[in-house]
Parts: C-alpha cells; sequence; structure tokens
C-alpha cells in the first residue's frame, strides 16, 4: 500500500462497484496483470457508464463472457478492496474461464479455446521473432551490392549462427509447442504432449516441410555419371547414364553427381543439349532423359516432393516420411486428436493401469493415425491457407481489395476475439514466405494508438482522459490494443472508425510494396524489426519504407480522427457515450478536470500579478464553458430552422450572426487561456511535488 490516500481511493471505488453490480451478481472474480476479471450472472443492468466514471478505472469491456474492468498495474491492490464488499473466494482463472465458457454460445467457445492454445505461447513467439529481427540486421544486405555483415565478419556469422539456435527452438519445434499447450490447457499430462509434437518433428529421421514446400516447381535428378572420350571433347559428344557399368569402353568415366532437388536455373549451367536459361520445367525434364538421365520428373505437389526426397526407410511410405517443422495446422489437428484419444483410452481404462496404460496405448495409435492421416491432411490445408493468403495479397488485383479490407475488419476481430487465431495464420504463412498479415497488424494498432492520441489532444482538459489515453496509447503502440479500443476509441467509436480507415491506407501501402515478415514480433511500433528483407534490391530498403508507411498511418489516423470528432453525430448511435456530452460535461466541470487547480493553499506559489492573471484565468474558464453551452444550443436550432420552411431568411441571419459572435469570442477566449496556461502548469506541478511529499511521509510512517 502506498499510502492513506491511494487505499482511500481505491477502497471508495472498490465499494461503488460491488454496489452498481450489486453484491449477488459475482460469480467469480480474479485479476490478470492490469484488469479485474468478473463473470455476472445477469450483465444486462450493471451501469458500466457509471464504473468508467470513476477515476480508478480506466476502461471496462466484455469479452468471452468476462467482464473485464481496466485498473492498471496496481490491479492486485485493487483487488484487495473489492474482494473486501463480496463473499466470493478468490477464482482461479482457470475457474473464471470455466464459468464464463458455460455461458458462452459455441462460436465464443470454439474463439475461447484457440486464443487459451495460443495465449501462452505468444510469449514465447514474440521472443523468437526478435532474436529474428536481430538475424536480420546480420543478414542484410545493406547497399544491394553484397554488403552483408555476416559474409564481412567472422564474428557476425558466428553471432547469427548462434542466434539460429533459440529462433529455431521456437519456430522449427511450434509443434512441440502447441500440442504441449493443448494438454496442459485440458490439464493432462503436459509431458505426452511434448512427446506427440516431437514425434512431429522427428529431427534426422523424417522429410522437412520446409524442403518439401521448396521442392515443389523444381526438378529432381536421379544419380548419374558422365563419359567423355577426352578430357577436352566436345559436351555435345559426352554420355550421361544412370549406372557407371553402362559407360563404353574407352571412355572417361566422370561422377557419380549427387542426385536430389535442383532449381531450374542450376540445371540450365551444365552444358546439357537442349537446355538454356529460357527452357520450361518440362523442356528440361524431356532433356534430361532424352539424354540418358532417365527417372527425371518435374516436382508438381507434395507427393512428388516427399518422392524427390530422401526420407530414409520411410520414403516408400509418402503419409509417415514427412517432419512437420513449424507447421501449425498438422500440430492443431494432431493436438486435438491425441487429447481426444487420450481422454477416451482414460475414461475406459481400469484404475490399476490408468498410469501407463493410456499414454502407452495413446503413442502407439498417434503416430499411426496423426502421421498417416491427421498431419497430412492439415499440412494440405496449411498450404491451402498459404496459397489463397498468398494470392489475396499478392495478385496485382486483388491486393487492392483485400488489403484494405483487412485493414477495416482487423480491429472488429480485436473485438471478437478472432484474432487470435491469426496467430496460427501468420505463423503458417512465415513457412511459405507469404506473411503479409503481420506488418498489417503492426500498423493497424499504430493506427488504434495514434487515435488515442488525437482523442487526448483535443481533451487536454479531461485529466482523467489524458492519462487513461496517454497510458492506452503507449500500451497500443507496443502491441496491446483492447486498453486503447475498450478504454477511449469504442467508447465515442469515432476514434475507432478513424483507426480503421488509417489502417486500412496503410494496410494498403504495404502490400503494395510487397512487405512480408519473418516471423511474429511485437505487432507495434517495433513491428518494422521483423520485415523480410526480400522485397527490394536493395535489402535495407525494406525498413525506411516500412516505418514511413507507418508514420504516415498514424499522421493520417490522427488528424482523421481530429476532423471525425466534428462529425461525431453520425456515431453518436454506436457509441457507449455522447462526444458532445462529454466535450460539455468536460467544460461545466473544468476545475475538477485540471486536476483541482483551484485549491486555495497553493495560491501563494504565485506573485501578486500572477495571480490577478490567474483570478482571469478562472473567470475565462467560466465564460469558455458558458458561451461553449450557448453555441451548441445555436448550431441545433439553426440546423431545426433550416428544415422549416415557415422560418424567415433574415431570422435565419440574425441567428447565424450570433453564432459567428460566440465563435469569435471563443477564439479570443482561447488566446486568453493560452496566456494563462504556464500559471496553470506551475499549480498543478506544485500540487504534485506536495502529494508525493505527503506520500513519502506516510510510507516513513
Amino acid at each position: 500500500m502506498n499510502s492513506q490516500k491511494i487505499n482511500t481511493k481505491y477502497d471508495n471505488d472498490a465499494k461503488k462497484i460491488v454496489e452498481i453490480i450489486g453484491k449477488d451478481n459475482f460469480l467469480s472474480i480474479t485479476h490478470c496483470q492490469t484488469r479485474l476479471r468478473i463473470v455476472l450472472k445477469d450483465s444486462s443492468n450493471v451501469d458500466v457508464a457509471a464504473i468508467d466514471e470513476l477515476d480508478s478505472v480506466k476502461g471496462t469491456f466484455t469479452q468471452q463472457g468476462q467482464f473485464q474492468i481496466i485498473i492498471g498495474p496496481n490491479v492486485k491492490e485493487f483487488f484487495f478492496y473489492i474482494n473486501k464488499y463480496i463473499d466470493i473466494k478468490k477464482s482461479s482463472k482457470e475457474e473464471t474461464k470455466l464459468i464464463a465458457k458455460k455461458q458462452a454460445n459455441k462460436f465464443q467457445k470454439a474463439m475461447t479455446t484457440f486464443s487459451e492454445i495460443f495465449i501462452p505461447l505468444i510469449p514465447v513467439i514474440v521472443a523468437g521473432g526478435l532474436i529474428l529481427a536481430l538475424r536480420n540486421l546480420l543478414e542484410l544486405d545493406w547497399t544491394g551490392d553484397g554488403a552483408i555483415a555476416i559474409e564481412h565478419s567472422e564474428f557476425a556469422k558466428q553471432l547469427d549462427n548462434w542466434l539460429w539456435l533459440p529462433a529455431q527452438a521456437v519456430f522449427w519445434y511450434l509443434p512441440v509447442h502447441v500440442v504441449w499447450s493443448m494438454f496442459n490447457r485440458k490439464n493432462k499430462t503436459p509431458a505426452l504432449g511434448i512427446a506427440i509434437g516431437i514425434m512431429l518433428v522427428a529431427p534426422g529421421t523424417l522429410v522437412n516441410m520446409y524442403d518439401v514446400s521448396d521442392a515443389i516447381n523444381n526438378i529432381y535428378v536421379p544419380t548419374f555419371y558422365v563419359g567423355v572420350q577426352t578430357t577436352n571433347s566436345d559436351p555435345s559428344t559426352w554420355i550421361y547414364v544412370t549406372n557407371s557399368s553402362l559407360i563404353p569402353v574407352g571412355y572417361l568415366s566422370y561422377g557419380p553427381f549427387a542426385g536430389g532437388v535442383y532449381t531450374p536455373e542450376q540445371i540450365a549451367t551444365w552444358n546439357i543439349p537442349g537446355i538454356s536459361d529460357t527452357s520450361t520445367n518440362k523442356e528440361i525434364v524431356n532433356a534430361l532423359n532424352a539424354v540418358g538421365i532417365t527417372g527425371s520428373y518435374e516436382i508438381e505437389g507434395i507427393f512428388d516432393a516427399v518422392n524427390a526426397l530422401d526420407a530414409s526407410y520411410f520414403t516408400d511410405y509418402w503419409p509417415f516420411a514427412i517432419s512437420y517443422v513449424g507447421q501449425v495446422i498438422p500440430a492443431l489437428l494432431v493436438g486435438w486428436f491425441a487429447v481426444w484419444f487420450y481422454e477416451f483410452v482414460e475414461d475406459h481404462t481400469i484404475p490399476s493401469v490408468k498410469y501407463v496404460w493410456p499414454p502407452f496405448i495413446t503413442i502407439l495409435v498417434v503416430q499411426v493415425v496423426a502421421l498417416g492421416i491427421v498431419a497430412p491432411i492439415g499440412a494440405i490445408l496449411g498450404f491451402a491457407i498459404s496459397f489463397i493468403f498468398g494470392w489475396a495479397f499478392s495478385n496485382s488485383i486483388a491486393k487492392f481489395f483485400f488489403a484494405p479490407l483487412f485493414g477495416l475488419l482487423y480491429p472488429v476481430l480485436v473485438i471478437t476475439g478472432l484474432h487470435h487465431t491469426l496467430n496460427a495464420v501468420m505463423i503458417q504463412l512465415t513457412t511459405t514466405g507469404t506473411n503479409y498479415v503481420f506488418p498489417m497488424v503492426a500498423l493497424s494498432n499504430m493506427a488504434q494508438g495514434a487515435s488515442v492520441f488525437a482523442v487526448v489532444y483535443i481533451l487536454q482538459k479531461d485529466a482523467k482522459i489524458r492519462e487513461q489515453g496517454t497510458s492506452a496509447g503507449i500500451t497500443c503502440w507496443l502491441g496491446v490494443t483492447e486498453p486503447a479500443m475498450y478504454g477511449i476509441n469504442l467508447r465515442f467509436m469515432f476514434p475507432f472508425v478513424a483507426a480503421m480507415i488509417g489502417s486500412a491506407v496503410g494496410c494498403t501501402f504495404s502490400v503494395s510494396c510487397g512487405i512480408t515478415a519473418n516471423g511474429i514480433g511485437m505487432g507495434g511500433i517495433l513491428g518494422f524489426l521483423n520485415v523480410d528483407h526480400s522485397s527490394f534490391d536493395a535489402q535495407w530498403l525494406n525498413w525506411p519504407v516500412y516505418i514511413l508507411i507507418m508514420i504516415g498511418t498514424v499522421v493520417l489516423t490522427y488528424f482523421l480522427t481530429i476532423l471525425l470528432s466534428k462529425k461525431s453525430s453520425w456515431f453518436a448511435k454506436f457509441s457507449s457515450e455522447n462526444w458532445i456530452e462529454h466535450l460539455k460535461k468536460v467544460d461545466e466541470n473544468l476545475e475538477k478536470n485540471v486536476l483541482n487547480i483551484t485549491r486555495a493553499p497553493y495560491l501563494k506559489t504565485f506573485t501578486k500579478e500572477e495571480q490577478e492573471y490567474y483570478l482571469d484565468f478562472l473567470a475565462f474558464t467560466d465564460s469558455y464553458a458558458n458561451i461553449k453551452l450557448e453555441i451548441y444550443k445555436l448550431k441545433d436550432k439553426i440546423k431545426l430552422d433550416k428544415k422549416n420552411k415557415n422560418i424567415k431568411k433574415d431570422f435565419l441571419k440574425n441567428e447565424e450572426y450570433k453564432l459567428k459572435e460566440n465563435t469569435d469570442l471563443i477564439k479570443l477566449i482561447k488566446k486568453a487561456l493560452k496566456r494563462t496556461k504556464k500559471l496553470q502548469m506551475k499549480l498543478n506541478k506544485e500540487i504534485y511535488k506536495n502529494e508525493r511529499r505527503e506520500e513519502k511521509k506516510e510510507n516513513k510512517k
């Protein structure tokens, strides 16, 4: 507890929250790092606006069956006070989620399940993304002429290799993390989830899924030998065979040349008759078979790729040959099947062998079913998702439709909780180099933060909005948008709409420039670190271009929010608080909203001349509020009178003249207020210093 004053504030606000919600309306309550999570019996009669008015509350929202109140970092202390006034014990997060699920519909339950799988993994995934960002710095061609650190510095090369170890642990072994999380969520044996996850990647035994992806659209060439008559003979006279015993007597034998998967560009350098730089894959395959390298074929799909890549003794049984490194969709399907099967076996096993039999039979059955059926289906789905997203954001026409659409809809996905599903999608897209989504997510978050800062600017006189908005805006730019969206943007709605439009424009520019990400990092101001450096010839251009897009998105959204604030009536039906009414309230309660600046004890800090100016300031603020209110009334009256055909034009002109007079007067008062603003800030500073001194005294006691 910091001081008696803070304790009293929290105690009073906690008591008011219980009174507003109703003591008997609580089913469970817990807290996370910044929010109270409450499950209510009936939320329909809760006066949310009254809770939002409390000084300790930064915002409220309902998600996944839980009524959540944003308090801030001191939520644990606040929880202590609220718990005094209710008769239920502290619930665990799991208990609260369970109660909330019972009240949710099937769709909400599905989304909750999805988020519960990935939320525990997000810190690790973000950390891995930042590690990849560091590797970006080392692998970046800064000039476009080969100025790559790892090629010019042994230390940079070794550091790059060293950083690859943790990055590989995060992204290559994602199936292990996912299956573990699915078992852990169900309170089953997490170690069994780890074992099944490792079985999906099986390093050194199975064909790497990345290699499968890279092999498609290339060419398989079997091991071959070359026979020449003399060392300087014409290449057109060379003999190509797949068995050294077929080389005629008198020919010099060269080889074996390793078989495997080759790109058309690589094969074009072999000087084989009928093959040139412009040859198609089919022409190359026909030429290879024609000269004697029989068994060559074009790799057109997963099946061809697995056959082309050596998978040890599993090669002849293609479903069992694939290692699903970095794959999320196969891991999700396998994890779902494994948990279901384990629960089924556990429920039908006698107690005496329950400790051994369920995990034993689960591993054996899952190995066959998962690797043979479920995981390959997941791989196909993963490729389909990658193809759809890749086409939507790279097609010369489609990208100008889907990019702005994504920018518009992503904030809506956050409200519904659906944005958690994109974690799986983004990771899946990273494996195929088509992760256009993460850069757009970061831009959307930046737009939400810019909207909040615009509202803070407009409501400079509202101390609570200043404090709440500044904190929420910074948090938003670091990747956590809920406090900004629920605390401010959705509250007035027009900032939310401005952020959606700004996000749509930013996403359009991002996709137009072909900007992708090499993983998932911090979805905000540091998002540029995860931008892949393959969009431009000069790789260093990726970051400046993306940063410029980010700045443009922020500036556009900021001014668009200010512009839409003038048309707030358009969004009044969709907002939880009327913007005009809030402005009136701020003006009417100005003294309270500028940290009680009229406290008499602090006036002694002013000189006599300053006190005279300050008294003018108080008079100006009263006049400002009254005239502002008069302007609102005149505007409304003029709108109504214009619709009334019986009103004479002279009368309207008279009203409009009054409006102009008042508007001009407001401008003069604003100038006067600016002159006294320094005095206001000085007084606020004195008040703040005194409060800190009082807190220190209390702490010493």
